[in-house]
């Protein structure tokens, strides 16, 4: 659970422009940092509750029962984190709470409350404190706040805390959380967060109207002008948000790997858990003074389409009759992929490069496995991620071609090129960068599209087209591709392909949230609108281009700015099948073909 050393990653492009700013350690109106809030042996002590093993991986013997009773944490696995409930749990279909009542559990267990009362009166001192100075009829942002912060300033060890709900969260290095309020009708009082194992940079955001429900496509670029505060929660810490902050302010963490603290050095994360406690409200129904951000006083509530499926079903059927009238309009014209791929990926260039940083693990072997000396291409390298993280550092690769149809995501590839070798050349101690020169290894950037690869046949050793096929709007187009990675390979040379696979492993959250276009006209098999979403929380500048670019609102999930992108769905097989018909005269044979979190995959060579 301690913090993560790793010299050989390096940060994406945008995420170091993101970084151009210190964290400020300025806070929204009613938010509360208390450095040091546990000590280093409570913070074992609290992660050896939640974990059955100690803390580094050794195994420790305890008969106790608050360790007896780790094993009985039922945690949940989500996309990104796991997470786990007491109280009450969570609902992230809603963002509100279940009744512990149905569950047989209601009561926070007893390590839990211990920490919530201390928890509370750091609550309630810090609330005296922000409200010293205000009249007594401004003194609560909620009606509710009364009494809870009443019973905050009551408690002990002894006696309730005044918090019922703790949802526990374990967030991996680069995961993130994305910009919201707490929901205003499932919660009352402020919201009270400990982090364990490591510090991570937290942004605080609010529009000029202080409100996401205000947004709108039309509006100017000067009109998204916020006001942010930009903190770092060192390890061990307590934040509360109360007040203003609360029920005002966007939170978020970035989806990085990276932050820079206060002396402007970058710093890695390490594995997150952090203790977030609430108090749920048993009349679902706010009345605070900022109505304008307040899902009791705006229209439908995310809770309220989920108990009103026929609201939801409504407004996403509008959604996707949208998507599929775009579809074919663009099909009469001949312009899918320069619209719903080339243009949006234009549009997204700075989040896309924000989000990735991970690569295949296969993808890594493929590379190490290439002959010393090695010419590679990567057809559709995005934003390079595999070039930088691994394939300079091999020192199996003497010439890397980086081809893309995105001038946007190459200028980004480019720019984490440049950082890495400017990095390494300035000589800094512990530079979290690698030169990309250090293994003598030579980059060319190529604006080329993956069906047409301005380079002479049989120069490379080995071809890499990963999650770029299935952008190609025909069968026709994606031959064509195909193709041009047998054509470029020597005989000898290998090949790695991965596509998106129509065997999701989870249909209910991608399937049956994309727009099918198989019954469209100009649709086949497998043809489906994903939407791209630049959330909330992400700059002002990235927001503005994509509204700027085709972006529209997301009025069913809220979830910010939508964008289209075309993917076709590759079946079980049709990608090996797509590589023999590629090699006309059979100068490819299939080494190994594989599926992997709802991926295709195939690794062939040209003999």
């Amino acid at each position: 659970m301690g913090e993560m050393a790793d010299a050989d990653r390096v940060p994406p492009a945008s995420a170091m422009a993101g970084l151009r700013a210190k964290p400020s350690g300025t806070l929204p109106a009613g938010a509360v940092l208390v450095e040091g809030f546990v000590s280093e042996e409570e913070e074992i002590e609290l992660l050896r509750v939640l974990y059955d093993d100690a803390v580094g991986g050794e195994r420790r013997e305890d008969t106790r029962a608050e360790a007896r009773a780790a094993c009985a944490v039922r945690w949940e696995t989500l996309a990104r984190r796991r997470v786990a409930h007491f109280g009450h749990r969570f609902n992230y279909a809603t963002r509100s709470y279940d009744d512990g009542a149905e569950n047989g559990e209601r009561a926070l267990p007893d390590w839990a409350e211990r920490l919530a009362c201390r928890v509370a009166r750091e609550a309630s001192d810090a609330r005296e404190d922000v409200s010293r100075t205000a009249s007594s009829h401004q003194k609560y942002d909620d009606v509710d706040d009364h009494a809870a912060y009443s019973r905050y300033a009551a408690a002990s060890d002894s006696s309730p805390s005044g918090f019922d709900q703790l949802t526990v969260n374990e967030y991996a290095p680069g995961v993130g959380l994305r910009a919201h309020v707490d929901t205003h009708s499932a919660f009352c009082g402020a919201i009270a967060s400990v982090s364990l194992g490591s510090a991570c940079v937290m942004e605080f955001r609010r529009s000029s109207s202080a409100s996401r429900h205000e947004f709108s496509p039309s509006e100017s670029s000067a009109a998204f002008e916020r006001t942010s505060h930009v903190v770092l929660l060192p390890r061990r810490c307590l934040l509360v948000l109360g007040a203003e902050s609360r029920y005002r302010w966007l939170h978020y963490i970035p989806l990085r790997k990276y932050d820079m603290d206060a002396s402007g050095e970058l710093r890695q994360r390490g594995t997150r858990v952090s203790l977030t406690l609430r108090t749920v409200r048993r009349s679902r129904l706010c009345k605070c003074r900022h109505s304008a951000i307040c899902d009791s006083q705006q229209a439908p509530t995310p809770a309220e389409l989920k108990s009103d499926p026929g609201v939801a079903a409504a407004r996403r059927a509008q959604q996707k009759s949208r998507d599929v009238a775009e579809f074919e309009k663009l099909c009469a014209l001949g312009d899918v992929e320069q619209a719903l791929v080339a243009r949006t990926y234009e549009a997204i260039a700075c989040h896309f490069d924000d989000t990735r940083f991970a690569m295949w693990g296969r993808v890594r072997r493929f590379i190490e496995e290439l002959p010393a000396m090695s010419t590679l291409i990567d057809a559709g390298c995005g934003n390079a991620v595999a070039l930088l993280e691994h394939a300079a550092q091999s020192k199996r690769v003497a010439l890397c071609f980086e081809t893309d149809s995105s001038p946007a995501l190459l200028e980004l590839a480019a720019l984490r090129c440049a950082s890495a070798a400017v990095a390494a050349a300035s000589g800094a101690k512990k530079s979290t960068f690698r030169s990309v020169s250090s293994s003598c290894m030579r980059v060319a950037w190529l604006s080329s599209d993956c069906s047409h690869i301005a380079l002479r046949g049989g120069v490379a050793d080995g071809v890499m087209c990963i999650a770029v096929l299935h952008h190609l709007h025909t069968q026709r187009r994606r031959l064509a591709a195909a193709r041009e990675l047998v054509r470029v390979l020597r005989r000898g040379g290998r090949g790695i392909v991965y596509v998106w696979a129509l065997e999701q492993q989870h249909p209910h959250r991608t399937l049956e949230r994309w727009t099918d276009l198989s019954s469209a006209s100009g649709g086949q098999p497998g043809d489906y609108i994903v939407p791209w979403f630049v959330p909330l929380g992400a700059p002002m500048e990235w927001k503005a281009r994509a509204v700027a670019m085709g972006g529209e609102w997301d009025d069913v999930d809220r979830r910010g700015v939508r964008l289209r992108r075309y993917v076709h769905l590759f079946r079980e097989n049709e990608l090996q099948q797509l590589i023999i018909e590629a090699a006309d005269s059979g100068c490819v044979r299939v080494l190994q073909s594989w599926s992997e979190k709802s991926n295709h995959a195939i690794m062939f060579e040209k003999i």
